[in-house]
Formats: structure tokens, C-alpha cells, sequence
């Protein structure tokens, strides 16, 4: 056995194996810690061990923060098509430090190094449309020379392929996706995409609450922390708006109900820390319920395009330009009634002028004159 083996094989237990406590964390600590454990499982079973993090600013790259705001943005490929965003990113960091002028550079390689490769197990469709982008590239790139071709022939030969080929999702024979949906190699499984119901509050400019939408993720329990349950989320419809449900796997008879998905998930939370926990831990928790229910996947929306539920969408739409046609009406009649009055207004100033100006002796004589005339 080499060196370098028996090196990796100290490193593993440490890695992965390692059972912590987590109660006691906060929330955000919590999921930083986990998260470091996933990516060191994923590094070291892609050979490509998490034994050196990158320094930027004089400080270790976060990289869970680092993971967190290139998501937020929409993934990799979203953040390389909008020019400046790497820029916002670095500023949104802890690491940040005006002084480094090649920042945006720096951190999009580190991300390329440390976790391109990781979101792309998460989300095969962003891996997808990476090699799109990296196709139209090459095509707008001026044609190598046969020198050139062979050298870089030679490079793809040796590069390691990490991934199996994306898996479109099976489709049913009217366009409609197969349920269940498996996302980000198990994390997340749609069962339901359910229906829009076209009002508010099922339907607002932020969010889109599908009445009927069912998915389920493992999560801590709220027994046992230790060990990791099935949690199922739903939306119902409680007649004026949504309501969130989410179950457990191991007390299905105690679900947790609310009128908002993040409420729902931060009793979760909070029952996971346990009553040990600090008061202010507690208090300051805070979760994506959009997220835990599997709304914000980037996914979700194209899966939705192709759905029934979108259907309504329509309706929505022809509602909304009523409204607009109504209101244009009513800002008509309002023109017509201003201009009818300014017209009126206009006749009558010559009669006020009469009234109101003083009249000079000739034209006294004169009026007189007229009343001689008309009483003869």
C-alpha cells in the first residue's frame, strides 16, 4: 500500500465519518456544517480530496457562502452570462477586500475548482446547459490549426469524466413529466406539481403556490436529530388561501400546519434544536420555505411550463388586460369631462368680463340708445 493511500484513508474517517453534535449550532452553522460534510464526501469520492481551502482576502474562501449566493443568482452558467455579477458576489463575502482588483477572476475559478462540479451532481440541468454554452463558444472561436486540434484532442482524451450524461426527465406521451421526479441525486422528489388556482393569495408577483403540489426531502428528525426522516410537504386549499402541511415520516399522525411554508419548516427547526437550545438560537431562526418545499429548485419552473397546472395562466392574462382596457375607459370619460368643462368654462368668460369690467360713459350712451330703440 502506497503512502498516499493509507493518507487517504486517515483522511476519510475524518471527513465523513465524523458524528458530531449540531444541536447546540445555530441554524446557519448547522447548515454550513453539513453542507462542508457533503462537499468533503463528494470531493474525496471523485478522488479529488477537500484537503486545502483557498485563501482570498487574507481569510479562507467561504465556500458554503460562496455556494449559497452563485444559487441565489440562479447557478454557474447565470452568474458567467450576466456581466458584474461575480463582482456583487465578492462584495456580498466576508473575504471581501477592496484592494484585490482581479477578484472576479479569482473567485470564478475557485468555484470552477472547488464547486462547479458539485452543483452540477445537484442539478444535472445546469450541467446541461453549461455544455450549450460551452458549444456556442467554441463555434464563435476563430478554427484551430491540425497542431492545435491534436494537442487539445490529447487533453480531452485524459480528462477524467466525474459524471454520468444528463438523464432527461421521462415524459408521459402528452408532454407531461413521469411522477415522482427524482432532483439533485435524491435530495428532492416531486410527486404532485399540482394546479394554479389564477388569485391571490395562490398566486402573487413572488411566488406561485400550486394547490395539490406534494414533495418530500430527508431531514433531521424531530426526535431523534440523530437520525435522518422522510419529511413530506403539501399544499392545500383551505378555501380563501393556501395552506402548508408538512409530515413526518416517523409521526405521521402530528403534521404541521401553517399558512406559510416557512413558518411550517421553522417549527421543524425549532423542534430539531430542542429546547436546550439558547433562547435567542431559537429566535433567530431562519428558513427558506419556498426552498424546503422544493419551489425555488431551478427546475420547478420548467417542469411547471409543461404542466396542467399552468393552464390558467391564460385566464390569468385576459383578466389583467380587461382591467387594463377598464381602466383606459375610465381615464377616457374623465378626459371628456375635464375638456367638456375647460369648453364651458371658455364660453362663459366673455360674459363674466361684461359683468365684472367697468363700462365707460360712451358706452352707457350707447346702451341707452338701444333701449330707446327697442322699447319704440
Amino acid at each position: 500500500m502506497t503512502l498516499t493511500e493509507k493518507d487517504n484513508q486517515q483522511k476519510k474517517p475524518n471527513n465523513l465519518n465524523e458524528v458530531e453534535d449540531l444541536t447546540n449550532l445555530s441554524p446557519e452553522d448547522r447548515e454550513r456544517k453539513l453542507f462542508m460534510q457533503d462537499l468533503n464526501r463528494f470531493m474525496f469520492e471523485n478522488a479529488k480530496p477537500l484537503t486545502k481551502i483557498p485563501i482570498m482576502g487574507y481569510k479562507e474562501l467561504d465556500l458554503f457562502q460562496l455556494f449559497k449566493e452563485v444559487m441565489a443568482y440562479g447557478g454557474f452558467n447565470e452568474v458567467v452570462k450576466n456581466v458584474g455579477t461575480w463582482s456583487k458576489i465578492w462584495k456580498r463575502l466576508g473575504n471581501f477586500d477592496p484592494s484585490i482588483t482581479d477578484s472576479s477572476f479569482r473567485l470564478k475559478k475557485n468555484y470552477e475548482r472547488y464547486l462547479l462540479d458539485y452543483e452540477y451532481n445537484l442539478n444535472p440541468e445546469s450541467r446541461r446547459q453549461g455544455s450549450e454554452i460551452d458549444r456556442i463558444i467554441k463555434r464563435t472561436k476563430a478554427p484551430e490549426s491540425k497542431s492545435e486540434e491534436k494537442k487539445s484532442d490529447k487533453k480531452k482524451q485524459r480528462k477524467r469524466v466525474n459524471f454520468s450524461p444528463y438523464k432527461e426527465i421521462v415524459r408521459e406521451k402528452n408532454g407531461q413529466p413521469r411522477l415522482p421526479i427524482i432532483l439533485g441525486g435524491g435530495e428532492l422528489i416531486i410527486e404532485n406539481l399540482g394546479s394554479i388556482i389564477p388569485r391571490a393569495p395562490y398566486v402573487t408577483e413572488k411566488h406561485i403556490w400550486p394547490v395539490g403540489f406534494t414533495s418530500s426531502r430527508y431531514f433531521s428528525s424531530m426526535k431523534d436529530p440523530e437520525k435522518r426522516v422522510k419529511y413530506t410537504s403539501q399544499i392545500v386549499d383551505s378555501g380563501d388561501r393556501p395552506q402548508f402541511i408538512v409530515s413526518p415520516a416517523d409521526d405521521p399522525q402530528n403534521p404541521i400546519i401553517s399558512h406559510s411554508p416557512s413558518s411550517a419548516w421553522k417549527t421543524v427547526l425549532k423542534r430539531v434544536i430542542g429546547k436546550g437550545a439558547p433562547e435567542e438560537t431559537r429566535k433567530n431562526i431562519s428558513v427558506s420555505g419556498a426552498l424546503r418545499f422544493g419551489l425555488a429548485h431551478p427546475l420547478f419552473l420548467i417542469l411547471f411550463e409543461n404542466s396542467r397546472g399552468l393552464c390558467s395562466f391564460p385566464r390569468l392574462l385576459l383578466i389583467r388586460i380587461l382591467l387594463l382596457l377598464l381602466l383606459l375607459l375610465l381615464l377616457d370619460l374623465l378626459l371628456d369631462l375635464l375638456l367638456h368643462f375647460l369648453l364651458f368654462l371658455l364660453l362663459l368668460l366673455p360674459a363674466l368680463l361684461f359683468h365684472l369690467l367697468p363700462l365707460r360713459p360712451e358706452d352707457l350712451l350707447l346702451c341707452n340708445e338701444r333701449e330707446k330703440l327697442l322699447l319704440n
